[in-house]
């Protein structure tokens, strides 16, 4: 018993020593975001960005935090309900988990799976068009002209949760080519968010 705990303690400590010499891996990806069961009757996905990083704490694990940003469209079953003609939607997120790549292949690419979890600022507006003043900032004379008016607007923030699978290759000078899928689920008030978010990316 007393040998299985020093064992225990030892891995323990060696975990933040081992991680001192794995240095940060940053990654950046464009992607389009899939609606997914009742969030597919009110929203179509236009395009996502992600930004983030992964301090390894073993050679084929890491600590992975991650920033995102999701746009939307309303469908038009919900701007026939409340009467628009427009409209989008935004999802900030910041996560927090863990990642796990396996062993490579013999052709240099490899396979990894990632979870974790976090905040999401969620945005919904829709809009009708409208006229707006613009003032010209040199001139100082201000005219009508058209533009997307906000008629309603609900924002809120909310837990959520992830979970996916990528595959990399391997490029020049440490820095690899990246695509990955997550399923993306964020509590709601009422309904929640369901997304398969689809990403391509450079990871150096």
């Amino acid at each position: 018993m007393r040998f299985k705990l020093f064992l225990l303690l030892t891995l323990a400590a060696a975990l933040p020593l081992q991680a001192q010499y794995l240095p940060w891996k940053w990654h950046f990806g464009l992607g389009y975001p899939i609606s997914t069961g009742t969030t597919s009757d009110a929203a179509n996905g236009i395009f996502r960005l992600e930004t983030g990083g992964i301090k390894p704490f073993h050679p084929n694990a890491g600590f992975r935090f991650d920033i995102g940003w999701d746009r939307f469209h309303p469908t038009s079953k919900i701007e026939n309900l409340y009467q628009a003609q427009g409209g989008y939607a935004n999802v900030w997120s910041a996560t927090a988990g863990l990642q796990y790549n396996f062993t490579r292949t013999s052709s240099g690419m490899g396979f990894y799976t990632f979870g974790g979890v976090g905040t999401h600022y969620k945005q919904a507006y829709l809009t009708e068009p409208g006229i707006a003043w613009w003032c010209d900032p040199w001139w100082g004379i201000c005219y009508p002209v058209g533009a997307d008016v906000v008629k309603g607007k609900k924002t809120d923030t909310a837990l959520g949760a992830s979970g996916g699978l990528g595959m990399n290759w391997p490029l020049m000078r440490g820095t690899e080519f990246y695509v990955e899928t997550k399923y993306q689920w964020i509590n709601g008030s009422r309904i929640d968010v369901e997304y398969i978010p689809v990403t391509v990316g450079w990871r150096w």
